[in-house]
């Protein structure tokens, strides 16, 4: 390990020296923890922060600009002032916002409490407004990392359902945002390497788009570990040593970059170090970053169009005029878009400008202008080249267009007469996969085959992932031993494919197996695996190692979601553990759960869905403990029928029959239309109360409705 601990600087020395006023700290209410700052110019809003676990809101400060007693009496009894926050913070100064943050959860660097902090905060803005002078409509940006980036999430949802007024877009980091958005842009900011966030963000962008709400994201990548960089933490006369000694020990590749994450030790705490943070930041996978902050800030300054969109119906004045409005304003951005992207593709006829062109369009989600670009670079000419036409490909692959990414796969062996290379079929593969083709897939992989076109790890981690969702488990796990024969070593991505594989086919006892291989490969678990894993012990009804697994995950440093406790609550369901579901969901709730420490603790941030409380009705109903069934289903943030066929199997156990009927008449008011599963319940708790002329008149309407079986008739 390479020691640098005498070497540190405090964060708070790197801080702007922008005539800022002083920071200011309070206590709001007795009890929420508040910082701010106001800029050296007029305000225009407010920029709120909200942290991650194991920090405060004091961090965005340091030490020497707080004030020593308000950072030993703070609620962490610290204020590290670590360089991300305090770059944004300045950025965010600088472009004339007040910025606030406020310490979240129910203790010491706790996680958000995603129900009860949104008021919590909302009192903090309004006090920081009142302070400053600032009106009461004045807009808020909210950006958060982690538990922080889904409590922004959390701020977004209707007002009337506690989201913060005035709210001008969310801008999440390293976290999806499982809430109801009630129209405010979002710009997602995460490190692909976190393979979990990024498949949830993919997914979550798609669901904005098609509510018309405006989405965008921004990866970030592994950075270069050189002297500039680490000069934000180590003396000048420091840095140039420290990196050359990170490279003579063989932590740095020849690009500079980090060969593997935990190499460095500074001998500080890993979430109050400056150097842990930047040596987190460079290899990008879960971490506060504040490299995006001017680009954060540039994305909320021009929303008024979304906006405009998302409010139509709420104003009283010409909605209509408002849409057109917006559509016009949309329409000239992506025109504008189109006329640099043009410009820069027309500038030159160079290979490397046109490919920019088209990859530029492609990270803006416009993967329908990459192809009308592309076909007019086929028509203007030069011919295109072979990375001209992958990146068209990898244009397909983030649409999900893989009939798109097939038809230029051809174009390049027939009228182009250019040979792929392995990256080309690899971005065609990943496009059958997200478009859910197992079988072209798999044909593209027979044909690198026959065209001696060698395959790498993304070529078989796309393909088994395929195959999974394909329900080919046979074909996808046959996979893991060709890849052997052909060398080809599987890394975190093939796993998280071939686990899931497993899921799907109730293999539970091979997903253990492949999650042991993975971690002797040295390969640690993420999020995705771990929850895959659990899905599939829940499939086989074993609960006891579907909650190992989920304490492994903690162990190894990884935050749950809301998709892990899902899988480990219809593994307890499943189980016949009707208590402990209970408990998992008061965990996620912000109660105490089973207890305070270990993976029960680490849910407080994972926010109970539909899907959660699903399977919590379902535990108690087929444990007969209908009344807690009831009152589970009066809690759940939304019905559907599955809930309610829960409930009514509940009633059945219990011999509650009045209480079936009524959800039966509940689901039909709900504009639900009872399905076998729910009038065979209700017909079972008629049965077991004696109430034979209720179960013949049910069995009467199902035969009517939905069709008896032989469940009914017994």
């Amino acid at each position: 390990m390479f020691l640098l601990g005498a070497a540190l600087l405090l964060a708070g020395g790197q801080a702007s020296k922008l005539l800022q006023a002083a920071p200011r700290y309070e206590r709001v209410n007795g009890n929420i923890e508040t910082v701010w700052q106001r800029p050296s110019v007029e305000p225009k809003g407010l920029f709120f922060i909200a942290h991650g676990c194991q920090h405060q809101g004091t961090d965005i400060f340091s030490q020497v600009e707080l004030g020593e007693d308000i950072c030993k009496n703070s609620n962490s009894g610290s204020c590290l002032g670590l360089p991300e926050e305090v770059h944004l913070r300045n950025v965010a100064l600088s472009r004339g916002y007040v910025v606030m943050a406020v310490s979240g959860g129910s203790g010491r660097k706790s996680c958000w409490n995603l129900q009860g902090d949104a008021a919590k905060i909302a009192a903090a803005v309004k006090h920081v407004k009142d302070a400053e002078g600032l009106p009461e409509d004045a807009e808020v940006v909210a950006m958060g990392a982690s538990s922080g980036g889904a409590m922004v999430g959390r701020l977004a949802v209707a007002e009337s359902q506690g989201g913060l007024p005035h709210l001008k877009c969310i801008l999440p980091e390293i976290m999806g945002t499982p809430f109801p958005n009630r129209g405010v842009p979002v710009l997602y900011i995460h490190m692909p390497r976190d393979t979990n966030t990024a498949f949830e963000v993919e997914e979550e962008i798609e669901d904005l788009k098609s509510r018309g709400i405006r989405p965008a994201e921004l990866r970030a990548t592994s950075l270069p570990v050189t002297a500039e960089f680490m000069s934000r933490c180590l003396a000048k006369e420091h840095s140039e040593t420290a990196v050359k000694a990170l490279s003579d020990a063989g932590i740095l590749d020849e690009r500079s970059l980090l060969r593997e994450a935990g190499k460095i030790d500074d001998s500080l705490r890993s979430d109050e170090s400056c150097l842990a943070e930047l040596m987190n930041v460079a290899w990008a996978k879960h971490e506060f970053t504040g490299q995006f902050a001017t680009e954060m800030i540039d994305f909320c300054e021009d929303v008024t169009a979304s906006v405009a969109v998302s409010a139509l119906g709420v104003s009283t004045e010409r909605p209509w005029q408002m849409a057109l409005t917006a559509l016009l304003d949309l329409c000239l951005l992506q025109d504008r878009i189109m006329r640099d992207c043009r410009g820069i593709a027309a500038g030159s006829t160079g290979s490397r400008e046109r490919v920019a062109a088209i990859s530029g369009l492609a990270r803006k989600q416009l993967w329908q202008e990459s192809l009308v670009m592309f076909e007019e670079m086929l028509q203007r000419g030069p011919a295109p080249d072979k990375f001209l036409c992958g990146a068209a490909i990898s244009a397909c692959e983030r649409g999900r267009q893989w009939l798109q990414a097939v038809r230029l796969l051809r174009l390049m062996w027939g009228d182009l007469r250019l040979e792929p290379n392995t990256i080309v079929y690899n971005a065609a593969v990943s496009a059958c996969d997200k478009g859910r083709q197992w079988s072209w897939a798999v044909y593209l992989a027979d044909e690198m085959d026959r065209e001696a076109i060698a395959p790498d790890v993304v070529t078989c981690s796309a393909l088994i992932s395929a195959c999974a969702k394909g329900r080919q488990w046979e074909r996808a796990l046959a996979l893991l031993p060709d890849m052997a024969q052909r060398r080809i070593s599987p890394n975190a991505m093939t796993y998280s494919a071939a686990i899931s594989a497993c899921e799907s086919s109730n293999e539970w006892p091979l997903a253990l197996v492949l999650l042991l291989d993975m971690c002797g490969q040295e390969l640690r678990p993420d999020v995705f695996v771990c929850s895959a894993a659990i899905s599939a012990c829940s499939r086989g009804g074993r609960w006891e190692e579907a909650l190992s697994v989920a304490e492994a995950l903690l162990a190894a440093g990884e935050e749950p979601s809301v998709v892990t406790c899902n899988a480990l609550m219809t593994a307890l369901d499943r189980g016949g553990q009707w208590q402990l579901a209970l408990d998992l969901l008061a965990a996620m709730k912000g109660g105490k759960g089973r207890s305070a420490v270990g993976f029960w603790a680490s849910v407080a941030a994972c926010r109970p869905d539909i899907i959660t409380f699903s399977a919590a009705v379902s535990a108690c109903g087929n444990a007969g403990a209908w009344q807690k069934a009831l009152e589970l289903l009066a809690a759940s943030p939304a019905r559907n029928l599955v809930t309610i066929n829960s409930c009514i199997t509940a009633c059945a156990v219990g011999q509650q029959w009045r209480h079936g009927l009524q959800l039966l008449l509940d689901a039909r008011k709900l504009s639900f239309c009872p399905d076998i599963i729910s009038y065979n319940a209700a017909i079972s708790a008629c049965e077991k109360c004696g109430q034979w002329q209720q179960a013949l008149a049910l069995l009467a309407e199902a035969q009517a409705a939905a069709g008896p079986d032989i469940v009914s008739f017994n």
